[in-house]
C-alpha cells in the first residue's frame, strides 16, 4: 500500500482534516525534506540574530540616561550591547565586567543580571526554535496516494455469484489477495490494536490514523432467552467513524461521511441446545464414510452453500481425532435484509430483524495443564497419562468438554451524513449504491441511504466505497480467511503441539475483541487498497492486480487521488508553517537593517526630549565611532559623517599612527619589549631621514 516512490505524490496539496489554511501541505521525498529542515534550523538562527540586534538596540535605547554621569561599568556594558555581538558573547563580556567591575562600583548583581538573563533566554530560546524549527513546519507524515492503478477485483456480493470452478484465476486473485491482507490486518492489529500496542514502530505508521478507538461494555444476551446459557454479551461499538480524519478520504467537511460499526457476542451453548445425539447413519448431505464412523449434527439454521443441507455443522469421531491443528475455526453468516446472499439461515433463536448474525464455530483439540472453564474453550475432561518411560507419570491434562464450541456475533451498521443517520443495520439494510460504476455518479434509486441522507455527488462516491469496505472487513471473513491464526489462544501452545498452558475464564472476550479489531483494520486497509491496490502474486510472477477493475466514473476515479497514509520515505510540511517561519523571519532581518535609520528618522521628527541624546550615544557607542575619537583624541582629523555609520578623515589619505602606538616608547611594565624595540628602530629610522633631508635642504 502506497510503499513504492511513484506511489505518493509530491507536491502541493491541501489536507483538509486540518482546514483550508492550516492543511496546505508541500510533500518532497526525504532526502529533500532534510536539506529543508536543515535550511530551516538555519535560516531561524540568523533570523535569532536578527532579532538580538533589535534586543540589544532597545535595550541600548531604554537604559540611556540623558544628562546623567554614568560610571564606567554602565557605558561598557553600553557598548557590549553596541557592539554587534551574539547573544552568547554578550553573555560572556557581561559576565567578566561584573567579574573586574566587582570591587570598583556599586550592584553589580543588579545591574548585570537581568542583562545576562535577557541574553541567555534569548540563546536558549532561538536555539531550541532552531531545533523544532521542522516541527513547527512539519504538517505531519501523512502523504497523498498516487498509484497508476486503482480499483477492486470484482468482488461478488453473494457467496453464490463467486467464480465457478472454471474462472480458477479469478478465484485464486480473490482468494489469495484476501487472505494476504488479512493477514496484514491480523499483525496490524495485534501489533497496533491489542491489549498491549506497540503504537511506535513502523508497521502502525501506515493508516491516516493509527488505530481507530472503539468501546466495550456488557449487555444482555441478543439471542432468544437461553440461547447464551449463563453467559453475558460483550458489546463492542466503533462510534461514528470519520471519512476524511479517520479513513484518510481527504475531503472538506460537506464531501464528508460517517459510519459506525457495532458487533454484539455472546458463547452460545450448541452441545447443549442446538446439537443432536452421536450416531453411526451419516446424514444425507455426507458424501464420504467410513466404518465405525460416528457424527454429531447441529441445527442452528440449514446452510445454504455449495452443499445445501439442513444441518449447520457435521462433525465426526474421526475428524475430531484425526484433524491436525490445535484449533479448527470456520464462520458462516446470515444477513438481516437480503436472505437470498445467506450461506446459512439463522433459526427463530438466533435470528435478527436488524442485525447480521455470524457463528464461529471452534473444534477444540487442545490439552491444556489446568482445567479451563471459559465457556467458548471448555475443556474439564481431566486425565492422566502414567508409566512413560524415563518420565513416569504425567499429568493431570485436560481436554474440551465439548465436541463444538460457538461463539455468536451480530454486526450492525450505521452511514450519517453530519447528524442525520440510518438506523442500524445489517449490511443489506443499507442498499449499496452503484455510483462507482454509474455514469451519473447517482444512487441507484432503490437505495434508501441516498434519500434519507441526501448525499451529494461527492459523498455518494464515498459512501460506495466505505459501504464495500466496511462489506470487506465482516468478520465471518477473517475466520474463514485465517482461520485459527486469528485466535489469541495461540499464543499460549506450547510450540508446534498440542499443549498448552491454560486460557483465561473468559477468553472468549479476549477473541472477540480481536476479531472486532481485525474487521476495523480491513476497513482501513480497504480503502486504501482502492487507491492502490496491493501487489501480490497469486501465482508465480502473476500479480493479482491484473484483475482489478478501474473505476470508470469520474466519481471514481476522483477518489483514487483523494487517498491520505502514513510514509517514513516522504516529509510533508505545513505551508502556513513555512509561511510564519520564512515570512517572520524575513521582516525580522528585514526590520533589524533599517530600524536605526528608521527609529532615527522618528527621533529627528517628533524632537522628543533626551531623543537626541539617546541617538547620539547609540552613533558613538558603535566601535568605528569609538576609535574616531580615540583618534581624535590624539589630535587626528578633522573628521565627517560623525553621526553616520562609518566616519572618515576630511584631508584625502590622511595616514596617522595607530593611537596607543605612542605607549610603545614607554617603559611600562605592561608593554611587550619586543614591541618596544620594534618601535624604537622605526622612531631612529625616521630621524636619521628627518636629518638628511634636513642637511639636504641647508646645502
Amino acid at each position: 500500500m502506497a510503499e513504492r516512490a511513484k506511489d505518493v505524490y509530491v507536491g502541493a496539496w491541501v489536507d483538509w482534516g486540518k482546514g483550508a489554511i492550516s492543511g496546505a501541505t508541500i510533500t518532497v521525498p526525504s532526502a529533500y525534506g532534510a536539506i529543508l529542515v536543515a535550511f530551516l534550523a538555519l535560516y531561524v538562527r540568523l533570523a535569532g540574530s536578527h532579532f538580538w540586534n533589535i534586543v540589544c538596540f532597545f535595550t541600548h535605547q531604554l537604559r540611556s540616561a540623558p544628562h546623567l554621569e554614568q560610571d564606567g561599568l554602565y557605558h561598557q556594558q553600553q557598548a557590549v550591547l553596541r557592539g554587534g555581538l551574539d547573544d552568547t558573547a554578550v553573555l560572556w563580556q557581561l559576565a567578566k565586567l561584573a567579574w573586574c567591575w566587582k570591587d570598583s562600583t556599586r550592584r553589580i548583581f543588579r545591574r548585570s543580571v537581568p542583562l545576562g538573563l535577557a541574553a541567555g533566554a534569548h540563546a536558549l530560546g532561538f536555539a531550541a526554535a532552531g531545533l523544532f524549527s521542522s516541527r513547527v513546519a512539519s504538517a505531519t507524515d501523512l502523504v497523498l496516494v498516487r498509484s497508476p492503478l486503482c480499483g477492486w477485483m470484482d468482488e461478488p456480493l453473494d457467496v453464490h455469484d463467486f467464480p465457478a470452478m472454471a474462472e480458477i484465476d479469478v478465484a485464486g486473485a480473490l482468494l489469495v489477495a484476501g487472505r494476504w491482507s488479512y493477514d496484514d490486518a491480523l499483525e496490524y492489529a495485534r501489533s497496533c490494536y491489542g491489549a498491549k500496542p506497540t503504537l511506535n514502530s513502523v508497521l502502525c505508521s501506515t493508516h491516516a490514523k493509527v488505530r481507530l478507538e472503539y468501546e466495550t461494555g456488557g449487555k444482555p444476551c441478543p439471542f432468544a432467552d437461553g440461547a447464551c446459557g449463563s453467559s453475558h454479551a460483550l458489546f463492542m461499538d466503533s462510534g461514528l467513524v470519520d471519512s476524511d480524519l479517520d479513513l484518510g478520504i481527504n475531503a472538506p467537511p460537506g464531501d464528508r461521511i460517517k459510519c459506525r460499526k457495532t458487533m454484539t457476542c455472546a458463547p452460545i451453548p450448541a452441545d447443549e441446545r442446538y446439537a443432536g445425539n452421536w450416531t453411526l447413519t451419516p446424514p444425507p448431505s455426507v458424501l464420504i464414510t467410513h466404518f465405525g464412523n460416528q457424527y454429531r449434527s447441529y441445527y442452528m439454521g440449514p446452510y445454504n452453500g455449495y452443499l445445501v443441507r439442513n444441518e449447520t455443522a457435521i462433525l465426526s469421531n474421526y475428524s475430531l481425532a484425526l484433524g491436525t491443528g490445535p484449533y479448527e475455526l470456520s464462520a458462516m453468516s446470515g444477513y438481516a435484509v437480503d436472505e437470498s446472499k445467506n450461506v446459512f439461515s439463522p433459526i427463530d433463536d438466533l435470528k435478527q430483524d436488524d442485525a447480521d448474525v455470524t457463528i464461529l464455530m471452534l473444534v477444540n483439540r487442545v490439552v491444556y495443564t489446568q482445567e479451563v472453564t471459559d465457556p467458548w474453550f471448555r475443556s474439564a475432561r481431566k486425565f492422566e497419562v502414567d508409566g512413560v518411560p524415563g518420565i513416569g507419570y504425567l499429568g493431570p491434562f485436560y481436554a474440551a468438554s465439548q465436541s463444538l464450541g460457538v461463539l455468536g456475533c451480530t454486526e450492525q451498521y450505521q452511514f450519517c451524513n453530519g447528524d442525520r443517520c440510518s438506523p442500524l443495520t445489517g449490511i443489506f439494510g443499507l442498499k449499496p449504491p452503484e455510483v462507482l460504476t454509474s455514469e451519473n455518479g447517482s444512487f441507484s434509486s432503490g437505495s434508501s441511504s441516498s434519500t434519507f441522507l441526501d448525499f451529494n455527488t461527492k459523498q455518494a462516491a464515498t459512501y460506495a466505497l466505505v459501504w464495500k469496505a466496511i462489506w470487506g472487513a465482516q468478520v465471518q471473513y477473517a475466520a474463514n480467511l485465517l482461520k485459527d491464526r486469528v485466535l489469541v489462544a495461540r499464543d499460549l501452545l506450547f510450540g508446534s503441539s498440542r499443549m498448552s498452558s491454560p486460557v483465561r475464564d473468559r477468553q472468549w472476550e479476549a477473541e472477540a475483541r480481536n476479531l472486532f479489531n481485525v474487521s476495523l483494520v480491513m476497513l482501513q486497509r480497504r480503502v486504501v487498497e482502492y487507491a492502490a491496490p496491493p501487489v501480490v502474486d497469486f501465482e508465480p510472477d502473476v500479480p493479482a492486480s491484473d484483475y482489478v477493475v478501474a473505476p470508470n466514473t469520474t466519481a471514481g476515479r476522483r477518489l483514487c487521488a483523494t487517498q491520505k497514509v502514513r510514509s517514513n520515505a516522504y516529509d510533508s510540511f505545513s505551508v502556513l508553517g513555512l509561511a510564519i517561519i520564512v515570512v517572520g523571519g524575513g521582516l525580522i532581518m528585514i526590520l533589524n537593517t533599517f530600524l536605526t535609520e528608521l527609529v532615527g528618522w522618528v527621533q529627528r521628527r517628533w524632537r522628543r526630549p533626551n531623543d537626541a541624546y539617546r541617538r547620539l550615544e547609540w552613533i558613538e557607542s558603535e566601535t568605528l565611532q569609538l576609535q574616531r575619537m580615540a583618534f581624535e583624541g590624539r589630535g587626528v582629523g578633522p573628521w565627517r559623517g560623525k553621526e553616520d555609520a562609518v566616519p572618515v578623515t576630511v584631508t584625502f589619505e590622511q595616514r596617522f599612527p595607530f593611537p596607543g602606538s605612542a605607549q610603545l616608547g614607554s617603559n611600562e611594565p605592561n608593554v611587550d619589549e619586543e614591541l618596544q624595540a620594534m618601535y624604537r628602530k622605526k622612531r631612529k629610522g625616521e630621524e636619521l631621514e628627518h636629518d638628511d633631508a634636513r642637511v639636504t635642504s641647508t646645502e
